[in-house]
């Protein structure tokens, strides 16, 4: 793969560059042969896109805010309850006491795509020793499309239906969006962007040595 279309594959993606990119190519229409004023203002807009696309990060770089906070900084998740998929509840305060990885996703997000076969071998790998992973789809109403990239991606933990009226799901802008959690409920520390798989299983086996307030690990 190109290094440009790398970084397109991984960059983050946001519900504003979506819309722009849908209203872009439903309203632009070619014009006739010969005239180039006419296509000028066209012409500045994909150079602009451009310009953007090349300006993002390369993936292999730190994704944002991904260390891991010091305990006394941290600060507690806002609490959320969404429906399952299966038709469940889920919520973090049920899970109080474990590592909870929470995944903001889209179906139409390619870094989302990208990553998702890595958070499938985490939520393996760590669920015996104390790790909950969840998927909170920004999706909206495409359970079918939501359900497609279930079965392809065959993915074992819970995904979650986000309610975009609430305050967690109305805070997240990028996707994907990470976020650890730490036994105490608390965000240890935020990922924007594809994760860089080595970088947070080190910070899951850090914040699984943890003590809990109360001294349980």
């Amino acid at each position: 793969m190109r290094s440009n279309e790398k970084d397109r594959a991984n960059a983050p993606m946001s519900d504003n560059n979506m819309n722009e990119y849908k209203s872009a190519s439903e309203n632009v229409a070619p014009g006739p042969r010969g005239r180039i004023l006419d296509r000028l203002p066209i012409f500045l807009l994909g150079a602009a896109a451009l310009m953007l696309v090349l300006a993002i990060p390369d993936s292999d770089m730190v994704p944002t805010n991904s260390e891991l906070n010091t305990p006394a900084l941290r600060e507690p998740l806002t609490p959320f309850t969404f429906p399952t998929l299966d038709g469940a509840k889920w919520s973090p305060s049920s899970h109080k006491g474990h590592v909870i990885l929470v995944n903001f996703w889209a179906t139409w997000c390619p870094p989302c795509r990208a990553e998702t076969p890595d958070l499938v071998r985490l939520a393996g790998t760590y669920k015996s020793r104390g790790l909950d992973v969840a998927g909170v789809s920004m999706d909206n109403s495409d359970l079918a499309g939501v359900r497609d990239f279930r079965t392809q991606y065959q993915v074992s933990y819970p995904i979650l239906l986000a309610d975009p009226r609430s305050t967690v799901a109305a805070s997240v802008s990028e996707f994907p969006t990470t976020e650890l959690i730490d036994r105490d409920g608390r965000v240890a520390a935020t990922f924007v962007g594809r994760l860089d798989l080595s970088q947070v299983q080190a910070a899951i086996e850090q914040l699984l040595k943890e003590k809990t307030a109360t001294g349980a690990t």
